[in-house]
């Protein structure tokens, strides 16, 4: 468990200078870090997960690294702007995170998969969703992990989402 702080100081400078008001701006100050420190563990703990995946399956670097490669030569091919092309190829690195929710042993199970274990494994793109979001940069990329399992003839999962309903970044990532 991480444990953080947040503390804000001002000094009083002038001798007029109300004590309330150097406390207010103090208070602004904490508040300030505690934001900005917050987003950036927020990024941390997403490092984390992704690289505990990693772990927790080989294969899932291997694939999420091709699909990220594969989604940036898209885009490029697209003649898409710089932005678009690294906010594809970053969907496709993060596009799985969500099963590190996923039993290890379910991931990694050779044979095929009981019905419940498929229904676990259907809930990687909504976990996946849930943890994106928690960054306001991510937002766009949660979209697009929620939707990467969806089909064009509406057959797939989670929203069971068709056609041009399906936001065309995650059609890139599927």
């Amino acid at each position: 468990i991480n444990v953080s702080i947040s503390y804000g100081w001002k000094t009083k400078i002038e001798a007029n200078e109300e004590m309330l008001a150097v406390f207010k701006k103090a208070e602004d100050y904490r508040y300030w870090r505690k934001l900005s420190e917050s987003t950036s563990m927020r990024y941390k703990t997403i490092e984390v997960i992704i690289k505990t995946l990693y772990e927790k399956n080989e294969r899932e670097e291997k694939h999420s690294i091709r699909v990220g490669e594969l989604c940036a030569l898209i885009a490029s091919t697209l003649n898409l702007s710089d932005a678009n092309i690294r906010e594809l190829r970053t969907a496709g690195l993060m596009h799985d995170i969500g099963k590190i929710a996923i039993d290890g042993k379910i991931l990694n199970k050779p044979s095929s998969l009981s019905d419940s274990e498929w229904l676990e494994i259907k809930r990687h793109p909504e976990i996946g969703y849930r943890i994106l979001s928690s960054l306001n940069e991510y937002a766009p990329i949660a979209e697009y992990a929620l939707a990467h399992h969806e089909r064009w003839d509406g057959k797939g999962y989670p929203k069971g989402l068709k056609g041009e309903e399906i936001p065309w970044q995650a059609r890139v990532i599927a």
